[in-house]
């Protein structure tokens, strides 16, 4: 009998260890996801709900050597939408479509491109008159999402004078954001295209403001984490004289209306 009891003794003993084994390893394995892990999963949760939405600033100005401008920025008034207000309120795009007289279905396609952010507001007219600026603003509860705002582009104060030297600027087409993946552009942005505009781009184009938002799982906007203003580009500065390249150019547009 005290052979068979011992025997038993044991056997409990054994399992009670194995229990008591497992109970620790998932004990261990819980205090892990709770405590040790924790941290890596608050960080993912946080990058999925964060969303960086970024504000071109104004290109520097181009001069001649004596600082007499040759390409500087006017203000332009500029009808932009945001996309999450378009969701919420259908009836936006029709209200928009009627007083910009331009089709409902050409709001929708540019509200619908995936090439824009869902957070950035999409640029529905760039030339908007006065009045329209004004109405919008007066009736900003018709037009949830609706922004009359007034942006900077490039203006010629002399015309095409050295048109060929300072060159010119466009929409950054989906090449050029490819081969600029670290500058920050985005569809929409304005970019060099030929000249000093493009060859002083980096120091021309300034640095993008920057808005960090937080975002629920439907992707509305919650609140506001973080906001940069743009900073503005450099001006550039030529060794030309305005006055020389006009007379220049005044002498080669006779000498081509004689021949």
């Amino acid at each position: 009998m005290s052979d068979q009891h011992t025997s038993a003794h044991l056997r409990l003993t054994i399992v009670g260890v194995v229990v008591l084994s497992l109970f620790a390893a998932l004990m261990s394995r819980a205090v892990y996801l709770q405590v040790m892990d924790s941290s890596a999963f608050q960080v993912q949760a946080r990058e999925n709900r964060v969303r960086v939405v970024y504000e071109a600033a104004p290109r520097g100005r181009i001069v001649d050597r004596d600082d007499n401008v040759l390409v500087d920025n006017r203000v332009a008034n500029v009808i932009t939408l945001s996309r999450d207000s378009a969701n919420k309120n259908p009836g936006v795009i029709d209200r928009l479509a009627a007083l910009l007289n331009i089709e409902a279905k050409a709001i929708e396609a540019r509200a619908t491109d995936f090439r824009f952010s869902p957070y950035t507001p999409i640029p529905i007219i760039d030339e908007a008159p006065e009045e329209t600026i004004v109405y919008v603003r007066e009736h900003q509860e018709d037009f949830p999402g609706v922004e009359a705002a007034r942006v900077a582009e490039r203006a010629y104060p002399h015309g095409t004078m050295a048109a060929h030297l300072v060159g010119y600027v466009g929409k950054a087409n989906q090449q050029e954001l490819d081969a600029r993946r670290s500058g920050n552009y985005q569809p929409g942005d304005e970019i060099g295209k030929s000249g000093v505009e493009l060859a002083y781009e980096p120091w021309l184009r300034g640095t993008p403001g920057e808005t960090r938002l937080e975002v629920d799982s439907a992707d509305r906007i919650v609140r506001t984490l973080f906001h940069r203003d743009p900073i503005p580009g450099h001006d550039i500065r030529l060794t030309i004289d305005l006055k020389v390249q006009q007379a220049t150019e005044d002498a080669l547009q006779r000498a081509l209306n004689g021949a």
